[in-house]
């Protein structure tokens, strides 16, 4: 399962950001408390968890291109009290950098 996590609270106020698809529209939502489930024709796309803060503090501008698997675990549990699936943790960021070494006209 692919997914990004953004939080900024200068600019979005505080609610952890969730994405599984951020080019799809969405269509619906479901409202739990703190947790919103977003749907786009019945398929989950996203979650916002607001009032994060009041479960941890993190400190973020942004994407959090590699979450350390303590906030996993606390998004899970998030997740599990809202009947959802389980975040895997991550390995990787997904950024990859390279190098050109070299460079042929065509």
């Amino acid at each position: 399962m692919n997914y990004s996590l953004f939080y900024n609270y200068k600019l979005i106020g505080d609610v952890l950001m969730i994405v599984f698809e951020n080019e799809t529209i969405p269509t619906s939502k479901e409202v739990a408390g703190d947790v919103v489930k977003i749907y786009a024709n019945n398929k989950l796309i996203g979650v916002n968890i607001f009032n994060f803060s009041e479960i941890v503090k993190i400190k973020s501008n942004g994407l959090i291109p590699l979450p350390n698997n303590k906030l996993i675990d606390i998004i899970n549990n998030v997740f599990e009290n809202n009947g959802l699936e389980k975040l895997p943790y991550k390995k990787e960021s997904g950024f990859k950098i390279g190098k050109i070494l070299t460079v042929d006209e065509h």
